[in-house]
């Protein structure tokens, strides 16, 4: 009796580290498809963040009442570009910008072909743009002198130049060449466009379009 009570007592034994071991496997089997399953994730996730394109335009600007400006922001959002005012070292203020006054500070600036209006901030990183756009009011029928004081500050060689202006009424006509003469003449230069102040996103997406530009 004592060695059936035994017999039966080992096999209940035996059955029971057998449910215990499985348990465990299952468990154990459970931890490891979690832990894998995060650097996974993770992976995933790095990778679709990434680093942002590097934008290859660039939009600069001279402006003193907000016309030129206006079209520059326009150009610069539909073609994703970065932009870069050009800030004079020397604001121009009301009195200055007086074309009646022959004693005004613009007056004598268009006088003098050798006038160069310091600017008071640089470009960073030239190199890495490819296009970049020149807009600025016309004075005169001219470019404003300050144009010319950016035109000689940088390295231009292997850029595409493209010009545009604002005025009330007079075209782009010679001041893109202008320009051009300051300019290195390994830079290539597109067709320049005149704006007004009542140009449209149409008017300018148009000529944006036109160039074919990357």
């Amino acid at each position: 009796m004592k060695r059936l009570v035994s017999i039966l007592m080992g096999i209940s034994l035996i059955f029971l580290l057998t449910a215990c071991s499985s348990t465990s496997v299952s468990q154990n089997n459970s931890s490891n498809v979690n832990t894998s399953s995060t650097p996974k994730d993770e992976q995933s996730e790095n990778s679709t963040t990434g680093d942002k394109k590097q934008k290859n335009n660039l939009v600069v600007y001279f402006s003193c009442t907000g016309n030129t400006e206006k079209i520059a922001k326009i150009i610069a959002e539909n073609i994703d570009a970065d932009t870069y005012q050009i800030i004079p070292a020397e604001e121009y203020t009301s009195e200055d910008l007086d074309y009646n006054d022959s004693n005004s500070r613009v007056s004598k600036e268009h006088e003098d072909s050798n006038s160069r209006p310091e600017i008071s901030n640089k470009i960073e990183n030239l190199d890495k743009y490819e296009n970049i756009f020149i807009g600025y009011p016309i004075w005169w029928g001219e470019v404003p002198r300050i144009m010319s004081t950016f035109m000689e500050s940088y390295d231009f060689s292997n850029k595409t130049m493209i010009p545009f202006c604002t005025s009330a009424s007079s075209d782009i006509g010679n001041s893109a060449d202008a320009l051009k003469k300051i300019c290195s003449d390994k830079a290539k230069w597109l067709d320049g466009e005149r704006f007004s102040s009542n140009s449209t996103n149409d008017d300018i997406n148009q000529w944006i379009k036109s160039l074919k530009i990357n």
